[in-house]
């Protein structure tokens, strides 16, 4: 069985290119268009992997990773923060070097990138597919 990613971004376009780019690359994948449902849909899905925005309207994607540390049956998730925010890209960097540990495997992927650049940071924290 493959590994399962959930994806959460605002966009919709962007959340059909990554289920396309990452069933291509023979992951299972769930998407969610805001951060709202994240624990609900991390407890029935159980991804290996959570590809996160971190401007998601509604519920900021600083609260969504809060949400997802602070849930036992989530926190252990590794997390890709995905974002174009230089702001935000550099709290969740100075969360992840946070000593009480909370905020590890958080890895922080700035906008725009390379879909080859995505595919190996997930490799990198989940291992290749098995169908590979």
């Amino acid at each position: 069985m493959s590994k399962r990613i959930l994806v959460i971004d605002d966009r919709q376009e962007l959340l059909a290119l990554l289920r396309m780019l990452l069933e291509d690359a023979e992951y299972g994948v769930s998407v969610l268009a805001d951060g709202t449902l994240v624990e609900e849909t991390a407890r029935r899905d159980h991804p290996d992997l959570i590809v996160l925005d971190m401007r998601l309207g509604a519920i900021s994607g600083l609260d969504v990773l809060e949400r997802l540390r602070t849930n036992q049956a989530t926190a252990d998730i590794p997390v890709i923060v995905a974002t174009a925010a230089i702001t935000d890209a550099d709290v969740v960097e100075q969360l992840i070097h946070d000593p009480s540990g909370r905020y590890a495997n958080i890895s922080v992927l700035k906008k725009p990138f390379d879909g080859d650049v995505l595919l190996e940071r997930i490799q990198s924290m989940v291992g290749v597919t098995e169908a590979s």
